[in-house]
């Protein structure tokens, strides 16, 4: 049976459990999503057989539950697998209350739905469980000659960034791109980004140029089989001396063979699904 439990009512214990053992992503962690959606609440089957976060809200009385920021998909995280009749056990187990749903979730991408409207959202995975140098094989040329580029103009990994200055990159970087993120919000980043890298679950990595100025960082989110690439960025010099490629390649390099996925959290514009596939990804389907 599925409960709708509140999020006093949830055991962090059996929760965090479920999602470390089976393949959870980090923000579906307990103390990931106190940050990023206080108050949420949860669908749990049994005795924490598969669960499936809801970050609700009430605003003027009308209660809803919306995709929160800075969490890129959720999934039902489940002992046994999931099939579309569990995700449809699952959606249709969410309270009447709940007026208004729009969520991103990572699912079969044959579900379809008489309830709810379906969107299918591409992502960009590459498989990171084979040796770097078969991997590499499926480098793009463009990004073959933009690597050629890099190495030649003596670029350096370094994790001596703190969150708080990778966070001062990215808004320096991006902030302009993004209007709809105010400075509560980036707080909210750093605060999320704390606690994961203080949990081990995460960590900066940056790309420093000759004179040791950093060009370009990223965030790495860690699973037991997986890392996922979150909030990367480039200033100008970085672009031009192809930085970003620079550190995927170098990440790719890290991790082949020990984690089984590369998550780009990639998007559909095709300008950033392009520079994903250079790397050999593969499109993923979410709803």
């Amino acid at each position: 049976m599925i409960r709708v439990l509140r999020r006093e009512e949830i055991d962090d214990d059996l929760w965090d459990t479920c999602v470390e053992e089976y393949n959870g992503c980090v923000s579906s962690y307990s103390w990931y999503l106190d940050i990023a959606s206080p108050n949420w609440q949860a669908l749990i089957l049994d005795n924490y057989d598969a669960i499936f976060p809801l970050p609700v809200k009430t605003k003027l009385g009308l209660c809803f539950a919306s995709q929160p920021l800075f969490v890129h998909h959720f999934k039902i995280i489940s002992k046994r697998g999931v099939d579309n009749d569990m995700l449809n056990e699952f959606l249709n187990s969410i309270p009447p209350k709940v007026k208004y749903i729009e969520l991103y979730i990572q699912t079969n991408a044959s579900w379809n739905s008489p309830i709810f409207e379906v969107d299918r959202v591409i992502n960009q995975q590459l498989v990171l469980s084979r040796q770097f140098e078969e991997i590499k094989k499926g480098y793009n040329s463009d990004l073959t000659k933009n690597l050629k580029r890099a190495n030649n103009k003596n670029l350096r990994l370094t994790n001596e960034v703190s969150v708080a200055e990778f966070i001062r990159y990215f808004k320096e970087n991006v902030s302009h791109k993004i209007t709809t993120v105010n400075e509560k919000d980036y707080l909210r980043l750093q605060k999320l980004l704390e606690v994961v890298n203080n949990k081990g679950k995460g960590k900066v990595l940056a790309v420093a140029d000759d004179m040791g100025n950093i060009v370009a960082s990223a965030f790495l989110l860690f699973t037991k089989n997986s890392i996922s690439i979150k909030e990367a960025n480039a200033n100008h010099k970085g672009k031009k001396v192809c930085a970003t490629e620079y550190l995927f390649d170098r990440i790719i390099q890290s991790y082949a063979v020990e984690k089984s996925i590369l998550n780009f959290e990639g998007s559909s514009i095709p300008g950033v699904a392009y520079f994903n596939n250079k790397f050999g990804a593969k499109e993923f389907i979410y709803l």
